[in-house]
């Protein structure tokens, strides 16, 4: 299966259309259909943002495979991200661990709205 078709399958399973999945991510629906026809793939903001609409993670989106520790993944995703997009300098001693329990506090918190 392609990352395309993980895509539409994903899309589908949450019983949206490729406009509703635009309007949601603020990207054209033809957008939508280059993805889920493996003619485009998405940045990394915009993958992370479909595995959050869709309830997957980026590694399956990508690959169809959960990896053995998916949090640990999710976490390397966000530090990632962080760093990318606000320029963090983790050559300072302890700065990548403050990231991690940062990032822990707030996926606890999430998960308790999430289960309220």
């Amino acid at each position: 299966m392609t990352f395309g078709n993980r895509l539409k399958n994903a899309r589908k399973a949450k019983k949206l259309t490729q406009e509703e999945v635009a309007n949601k991510l603020g990207i054209d629906d033809t957008t939508i259909s280059k993805y889920e026809n493996d003619k485009s793939e998405p940045d990394n903001e915009t993958l992370r943002k479909l595995a959050d609409l869709y309830g997957k993670s980026p590694s399956w989106l990508l690959t169809g495979k959960e990896s053995s520790n998916s949090s640990l993944n999710k976490n390397t995703f966000i530090i990632n991200e962080i760093v990318e997009r606000y320029d963090v300098d983790l050559s300072i001693p302890g700065s990548k661990e403050k990231l991690e329990k940062l990032i822990q506090l707030v996926l606890l918190d999430q998960n308790d709205k999430n289960n309220q």
